[in-house]
């Protein structure tokens, strides 16, 4: 599986953004974007992630799927 910086950087790559420009969107500091983006920050925070998936115009559960994956199956039957 991609790292969360890879994923970033291709989210904003895709959408022709520069850091500065993802920054901007998500009304978040250049530092943080370029933090998430070499590995040095895992965005685990929730804001952090609604900012982005704002600024990539992706529900917020499209982009947690991208980041972590596909939620592991829920037991229905289980009491």
């Amino acid at each position: 599986m991609a790292e969360v910086g890879d994923i970033i950087r291709q989210l904003r790559q895709d959408r022709s953004m520069t850091q500065e420009d993802l920054a901007a969107r998500a009304g978040l500091k250049f530092s943080l974007i370029r933090s998430i983006e070499s590995g040095r920050n895992q965005l685990t925070s929730y804001a952090t992630r609604a900012a982005l998936s704002k600024a990539f115009d992706l529900p917020l559960v499209e982009l947690a799927r991208l980041l972590d994956g596909p939620a592991p199956p829920v037991d229905i039957t289980a009491t």
